[in-house]
């Protein structure tokens, strides 16, 4: 296996056809597509720092590996970061490859960019995945230091059953308290619920989506789209490629003609993932009604499952037990500057033994 080094725009221009592939073929999440990564590394304003590593064996695309590299600083050592892209936006990630992955991280960190870092970060891979397997085992027999970070638990929905099996599995309040959210947006004006589907009005969409995020608990608490670019210039990038895509899933409540409530999800092969959702602050009972009719959508399309993403909050865990693991890396190469992040990880272990002696 040989691998190429090339900038974010040379990798789209020869590769994203074998991009795409690889990723269906491996049933990889479709946030590791080329253009969803593009709409995140794009808005976030780091795609001339990413670099893609493309890996070979023959002819044959084997291995896609984009990395972000850039200076920081890491207990007080100032260090070269490598950051997988999928860092910045992306759902249970994994190293994009048909091959082992241990050998594609052993011919990406240890050839084509020795010598180019001192810290590779690797976030919200899933703990059972081959991800997650391989760098424990590629770290560990090149002697790196390596950290492991907690991370998500991401609840989901086995849609396989149907919905009406679904709600018999589940307790008679949980059945009666469906019924009333359903209701309840109704009784407090003429309530009506549009859907986003592929070919449908993006500008709209994201209209809708932003004006309910300014009247959201997230906007007191700076945490609403419209409050950040950056957010609103991803979503004005990615809304689009999930609808050229065929991925888009959105829908939005509107209580007496004005947006009171939105889910924004993605379909795929099956999977709905549940991106992002809010409802006006004085109507949460529509936030409750959009979430549920998704849901329910989910089950109609005759997905496989409905992934809540992000972590588990208690209205996730309401619809479901499954959960999903997620944990993250840092490994410290041997690089002078890697050699004293360890030292200094290991002294500031010692004085947290000692001080709890």
């Amino acid at each position: 296996m040989r691998v190429e080094l090339m900038s974010w725009e040379q990798a789209l221009d020869r590769h994203a056809t074998e991009w795409e592939a690889i990723v269906a073929r491996s049933g990889l999440n479709p946030s590791l597509q080329s253009g969803w990564m593009e709409a995140a590394l794009r808005s976030h304003g780091l795609v001339e720092q990413t670099r893609v590593c493309v890996g070979f064996v023959g002819d044959q695309v084997v291995s896609i590996v984009p990395v972000t590299m850039h200076r920081g600083s890491l207990r007080g050592v100032p260090v070269t970061f490598a950051d997988l892209a999928s860092n910045t936006v992306a759902y249970h990630p994994q190293v994009i490859a048909t091959v082992p992955v241990a050998e594609v991280l052993r011919r990406v960190f240890d050839e084509a960019l020795q010598g180019k870092w001192d810290v590779l970060r690797i976030m919200g891979t899933t703990e059972d995945g081959p991800t997650a397997e391989a760098v424990r085992s590629w770290a560990g027999s090149r002697g790196y230091g390596i950290s492991v970070v907690p991370g998500e638990r991401s609840p989901f929905i086995r849609l396989g059953r149907g919905w009406e099996s679904y709600l018999q599995g589940r307790s008679k309040k949980f059945r009666a308290n469906v019924n009333r959210v359903l209701r309840k947006p109704g009784e407090q004006g003429a309530a009506e619920m549009k859907w986003f589907l592929p070919e449908s009005d993006i500008d709209e969409l994201l209209r809708d989506m932003l004006e309910i995020e300014r009247g959201s608990w997230k906007a007191k608490k700076g945490l609403a789209i419209s409050d950040r670019q950056v957010e609103v210039d991803y979503h004005r990038r990615l809304l689009p490629f999930l609808s050229r895509s065929g991925m888009l899933l959105a829908n939005v409540l509107h209580v007496n003609g004005a947006p009171a409530a939105y889910v924004l999800c993605c379909q795929s092969r099956g999977w709905v993932g549940q991106l992002k959702t809010s409802f006006r602050e004085e109507l949460k009972n529509a936030g409750a009604c959009a979430v549920t009719t998704s849901v329910m959508k989910g089950f109609e399309l005759g997905a496989g499952e409905y992934d809540f993403l992000g972590d588990a909050d208690d209205h996730k865990l309401r619809w479901t037990g499954d959960v999903r693991r997620h944990c993250g890396f840092v490994v410290a190469s041997k690089s002078i500057a890697g050699r004293a992040v360890i030292a200094l990880g290991r002294v500031v272990g010692a004085l947290r033994s000692w001080r709890s002696a």
